[in-house]
Formats: C-alpha cells, sequence, structure tokens
C-alpha cells in the first residue's frame, strides 16, 4: 500500500481532510489485519479512523471553531495511542521510529503545526507499512 498523506493536502482544503480522512481509514484497517496476521495480535481500530472528527479538523483550520474541540482532542489522543500500540506489538517504540514524537500534539489551526505532524505520521505510517511487508 503505498501512501502519501499530505502530497494533495493543501492547509485550509475541506476536500483534503475528507480524503485524508478515508485514506487513513483503510490504512489502519490494512495495517492492523497485518499484525493481526503476523503478530497474533492487534491493537484494533476503533476511533482511529476520524471519521467523526471531518467537521471539527475542518472548523479548526478555516477559524469557524477557535478552540479544539474535544472530539478532536480524543481522537489525537486515541489515534496517538494505537500507534504507539502498533509499535510495541512490533517489538520497537514510537522513539526508536521518528524520535520522541507524540501524535497526540498539534494544532490543526496552525499549518505549519499540521504539516509538521503529517510528515511525522507519513514516517509513521512508512515504517509500519515496510515492517508489515505491505509496500
Amino acid at each position: 500500500m503505498n501512501m502519501d498523506f499530505y502530497g494533495y493536502f493543501e492547509f485550509g482544503d475541506a476536500d483534503a481532510v475528507r480524503q485524508f480522512v478515508v485514506a487513513h481509514y483503510f490504512t489502519h484497517e490494512a495495517e492492523a489485519t497485518a499484525l493481526a496476521a503476523q503478530f497474533g495480535r492487534s491493537p484494533g481500530t476503533f476511533n482511529v479512523s476520524g471519521m467523526n472528527i471531518v467537521d471539527e479538523w475542518i472548523g479548526v483550520m478555516d477559524g469557524t471553531i477557535e478552540e479544539t474541540p474535544r472530539a478532536l482532542n480524543d481522537w489525537l489522543e486515541a489515534h496517538n495511542d494505537n500507534h504507539q500500540s502498533m509499535a510495541e506489538i512490533m517489538g520497537t517504540s514510537v522513539a526508536n521510529i521518528t524520535g520522541p514524537v507524540d501524535l497526540s500534539i498539534a494544532d490543526f489551526s496552525n499549518a505549519e503545526q499540521l504539516y509538521e505532524w503529517l510528515t511525522l505520521h507519513q514516517q509513521m505510517h512508512q515504517f509500519e507499512q515496510v515492517a508489515l511487508k505491505l509496500t
């Protein structure tokens, strides 16, 4: 599975957020399936897809929502926990993959922070895809 989360992503583009969320969902599903097949367990993907935070993410980016909504913060935390769990199942840690990164910390109203988050997130998935032989 070849992924390019932000090659098409332009800050403020609502359609890009929707595309990301769908691609991201299928990426996590494929990785969870591969983890279960190769390691006998998977962290699951509950609340990782992001389908429930699309409107909040778009609102934060376009400024119609000033404070980051709890649902978006909850998703960032659940998503970060999912990556931490996947790394542990594969016998490593997130710090060994991308350095000391916490994907739960990002201000999606700030283009620079969002792009940094997307870059680190892309690196995480690239490692997982290679380690799980999905590329």
